[in-house]
């Protein structure tokens, strides 16, 4: 009775029975044949047995069971009514005995078999295979306590899909162990949602790993790199060659020019997710007719804007340029390039939307057999060619090799050897396995004829890939071609979804090691994870809790080196080389991060954060937290404006002891953006920098050393210079308001325009409520949830050039981005506001040293008591003029510098300027000192040293006169620097 309860509440359905349960008792219903021997850890694994239903299985919220085949059902196995599906028993043709099993899963649900497994034993290890066609499928076991209750749902085995309802029978091997704590499991069989798939001869038995690594080459992989041009004639599977090569029969072969077809057509709509839908079957579009003249891989973009009635422009590469433009649909046949006709059928055109498909030449086919210069292969070339290249291709032995090392728990070997790939590898729950090159050099996975990542690696615990060398198509000079291309008809789209390939895809493996592997040519994102994590305060039953990449390089690549798009935790760049790469070196909303000792140069930023969401649950386990240290910069960034970025959301992040080296990009940069889709990062160390920014190749760029505008940095101990003369584009360190906490200390800081600069971030009133609401846009941070939401602030209306002080911030509304004003004012959609603080936003810039810059400090800012300016040695170094050292705006104490040096004819060496809204602040000037200066103090309007707390100053050899007495003290007023 308890067994049936939990049936029920699990939502299975048992045929013929509670006592029918995973055959461990008599089935009770009228079957056919025998059930399979005892000795078998599954009864019935070849669907011989079957029993009739008096009626078919109840349905539920997920829909209903059908039983096609007059509702008979396999004996022994229970459908779960949670993942219902088309059930058929068939004859003829299975792969063992005379029945096999077809199962079809919904449109939006998979369909699971189940047969409960008592005899699994903690600690032991299982293998079970499946005979299947079709698919993909999955091998999965539900795992319980000794309370009955389900505690995790684990796939340990996935087969790609195979053609359905022909050809040969694929097999599927997985190897599982029960882990401690599981008191018993259900074997699943899954077939995923909008699949279906042929079963048969399923089989579970005690397994013993042998104790030798798997050899690719006993697969039939080649890893040859010969090819040679051959001749084919039309519907023969026979090709001459020119030269046999190396060629044996039951290798894998890749014939081009005499397969000519369409593939990969993708309709893409903004809104929907990876574009919507896109199936042949819907009958939205119709392509035929490639005839190759335009080469191996030809990817057309179809451009719809949302015109009535519908007109749409076309494109043959990459949308560098448009063939076409404003061409009507009609319904009928219409003609592109390369021998391609579309024609377009049931959908609503006028509506902005993009079309992708490819042209394709190549034919994939398996050698039978070779004589002399003939080959005889399993399938017929569609066209004839005279002058068509055969070359090996192992991407069906290296999946096959792969497939079995995961199923017996054991290592894969690759020999010297180039591996063509015409689609990418899987390496699909794997438990503790390394797959190993025998020469990092010379293990070459090749994948420029094909598509998809060289190999990804998903599920599982711990995976090792060592010693590999990964080669892909589209290298630097492409990166244009595959970074973003926005589109009237689909603003999201990357080059590189429809012309991919990366070296190595992680999906939700526990542990990976990637070591001395090498990549070059990829389209996409070399390294790539899109994994599973935690959320919140909830942890998955499996999630990744390690990446490393040690000792790899990434060279002459199309887009980033390095990217995690997930929030996996504790990824680690170690010791790699990033050069002449179009995307990002490293992109990673992921969680505990370091990227350290690497090398980069003429690459993308290393960009923290970008996490795309303001959810909740990023407030209660925060991501993005970084550790970049001691690496190497040269060059520039030819992608994202500078060499290290901390953004959207991350926190906290160091950065330290990095290197840059003739540098003409930003070198670091606190990125406090936020808006409907970002939070800001915060909580940022920057210390330790050396950044050389002097240009030695091509022309000067406007560059900053470090930049900060996130809430909570430190930015100390840096050197930031540039060598010989001083640049006119450079700044040294650049501070933003409204960010607050700001600590900037012991950094030096030369040859630059200007040394240090503050100034003010701003915002837009978008949308007005009431007279105290509105919506705000513009570069303005929303805040995190749990932080000052800008309560105690206040609203600077700024038109003019002039600012004019507004109301009281009561709050703001961090997730609909709304101001909430402490009283009534005239809102104006449109206008320019900034934020200031009466306290001041907490900056403390002390013990710096900046020489030899056109303007040593300009700090244009609301300021207020807490702005600190204080200690810092403040001199013209070699430069022949110093018009003003340093601007102050706002409110600061200035107190304890050192100013030297400032002695040409106008030269002033602490300009105070009245504050952003014209008025007189209250500037404390006391205990600084003024050697070899023209122009102690100026003044940007009269007054402003006169309404100053001043005392303890010395000029020259003169103390500061008695209050009330300018003394000897030469002051200047002046309306600006």
């Amino acid at each position: 009775m308890k067994r049936t309860i939990l049936l029920v509440s699990l939502g299975i359905t048992a045929l013929g029975g509670a006592a029918t349960l995973a055959g461990e008792d008599s089935v009770a219903a009228a079957r056919e044949g025998q059930p399979e021997p005892a000795a078998s850890l599954l009864a019935n694994g070849g669907f011989e047995a079957i029993q009739r239903l008096a009626a078919p299985p109840p349905g539920n919220d997920f829909g209903s069971w059908v039983l096609k085949s007059d509702q008979q059902a396999p004996a022994a196995w229970m459908l779960n009514a949670s993942f219902p599906g088309e059930l058929e028993l068939a004859e003829g043709d299975a792969a063992e005995g005379r029945r096999y099993l077809r199962l079809a899963a919904g449109a939006k649900r998979a369909a699971h078999l189940i047969q409960s497994c008592p005899q699994l034993r903690p600690g032991l290890t299982y293998k079970f295979t499946l005979r299947y066609r079709g698919g993909p499928v999955e091998l999965k076991v539900y795992e319980y306590d000794d309370q009955n209750r389900l505690k995790a749902d684990r796939p340990f085995a996935e087969g790609l899909a195979t053609p359905v309802r022909r050809g040969d029978w694929a097999a599927l091997e997985g190897v599982y162990t029960l882990p401690e704590g599981i008191a018993r499991t259900t074997f699943v069989v899954c077939v995923p949602d909008g699949s279906e798939a042929d079963l048969d001869d399923v089989r579970g038995e005690r397994f013993v790993r042998p104790e030798t690594p798997v050899d690719v080459r006993a697969f039939g992989a080649s890893g040859s790199a010969f090819e040679t041009t051959a001749e084919t004639a039309a519907g023969s599977n026979r090709v001459v060659l020119q030269d046999a090569g190396d060629f044996q029969a039951g290798q894998q072969v890749a014939v081009s020019k005499c397969n000519p077809h369409i593939s990969d057509l993708h309709i893409w709509e903004m809104g929907q997710p990876w574009g919507g839908d896109s199936s042949p079957e819907a009958q939205q579009i119709e392509v035929r007719g490639y005839d190759g003249s335009l080469g191996n891989w030809t990817v057309y973009m179809l451009d719809f804007a949302g015109a009535t009635p519908p007109t749409f422009r076309w494109s043959d590469d990459l949308a560098l340029t448009w063939k076409e433009t404003k061409v009507p649909v009609t319904g009928q046949w219409q003609p592109l390039s390369g021998g391609v006709e579309v024609k377009f059928g049931q959908r609503d055109w006028s509506k902005p939307c993009l079309v992708t498909f490819s042209g394709r030449d190549q034919l994939i086919s398996t050698i039978r057999k070779v004589e002399d210069r003939t080959v005889t292969l399993t399938d017929a070339a569609p066209i004839g060619a005279q002058d068509c290249v055969m070359q090996h291709t192992d991407s069906g032995p290296l999946q096959a090799a792969l497939d079995r090392a995961v199923a017996e728990g054991r290592n894969v070997f690759l020999p010297v050897g180039c591996y063509r790939l015409t689609r990418g590898l899987y390496l699909r729950y794997a438990d503790g396995i390394a797959v190993e090159g025998e020469n990092e050099e010379r293990t070459v996975l090749d994948i420029r004829n094909g598509t998809g990542a060289c190999l990804t690696v998903r599920g599982g615990t711990s995976v090792t890939l060592r010693n590999l060398r990964f080669r892909g198509f589209s290298g630097f000079a492409e990166r244009k071609q595959m970074g973003s291309r926005p589109l009237p008809g689909y603003a999201q789209m990357w080059g590189f979804y429809i012309k991919h390939c990366s070296a190595v895809g992680i999906q939700s493996p526990e542990r990976v090691l990637v070591e001395n592997c090498h990549a070059t040519g990829m389209s996409a994102e070399c390294f790539y994870s899109a994994s599973s994590s935690r959320s919140g305060n909830t942890d998955p039953a499996r999630y990744t809790k390690s990446i490393v990449y040690r000792n790899c390089t990434v060279t002459d690549c199309a887009r980033n080196a390095f990217n995690n798009n997930d929030m996996a935790e504790n990824t680690a760049v170690l010791y790699c080389r990033v050069q002449d790469v179009g995307g990002c070196t490293w992109e990673g909303a992921s969680r505990f991060v370091k990227f350290v000792g690497n090398y980069v140069r003429n690459a993308g930023t290393v960009a923290m954060g970008n996490i795309g969401s303001r959810d909740a649950r990023y407030d209660l386990l925060p991501t993005g937290q970084h550790i970049v240290a001691h690496n190497t910069f040269e060059q520039e960034m030819v992608y994202g404006g500078c060499a290290i970025r901390t953004c959207h959301g991350s926190t906290p992040v160091i950065v330290t002891d990095n290197i840059f080296v003739n540098f003409n990009t930003s070198a670091i940069e606190a990125n406090g953006s936020g808006e409907a889709r970002h939070l800001p990062a915060a909580n940022t160390v920057i210390s330790g920098n050396v950044i050389d920014l002097t240009c030695v190749r091509d022309d000067s760029r406007a560059r900053v050393g470090i930049g900060v505008s996130a809430d909570d940095t430190i930015v100390s101990d840096n050197q930031i210079y540039v060598r010989g003369e001083v640049d006119p584009l450079v700044k040294g360190i650049v501070l933003t308001e409204p960010a607050r906490n700001l600590v900037v200390h012991d950094n030096l800081i030369r040859g630059c325009a200007v040394g240090l600069q503050g100034g003010k971030r701003t915002g837009r009133v978008a949308e007005v409520l009431d007279a105290r609401t509105f919506r705000s846009s513009g570069p303005l941070p929303w805040p995190r949830r749990r932080t000052h939401t800008y309560r105690g602030c206040r609203i600077a209306w700024l038109a003019g050039g002039q600012a004019a002080p507004g109301p009281e911030i009561e709050t703001f509304d961090v997730d609909q981005g709304l101001f909430r004003l402490a009283q009534d004012c005239e809102l104006k959609p449109g206008a320019e506001f900034a934020v200031y603080a009466p306290q001041g936003f907490n900056w403390s810039l002390h013990h710096n040293v900046i020489n030899n810059c056109d303007r040593l400090a300009e700090l244009d800012v609301f300021g207020g008591p807490t702005a600190v300016f204080s200690g810092n040695l403040l001199a013209r170094g070699e430069i022949a003029k110093l018009d003003v050292a340093v601007s102050l705006r706002g409110a600061w104490r200035v107190t304890g510098n050192q100013f030297a040096g400032c002695d040409g004819p106008q030269s002033v060496a602490l300009l105070l300027q009245p504050d952003p809204f014209g008025n007189v602040p209250r500037f404390i000037c006391r205990d600084n000192v003024f050697d070899q200066c023209t122009t102690p103090i100026g003044e940007g309007a009269a007054g402003v040293w006169q309404a100053a707390v001043k005392g303890g100053n010395v000029f020259g050899d003169q103390a500061e006169p008695a209050a009330g007495d300018t003394g000897a003290l030469r002051t200047e007023t002046r309306s600006g620097p």
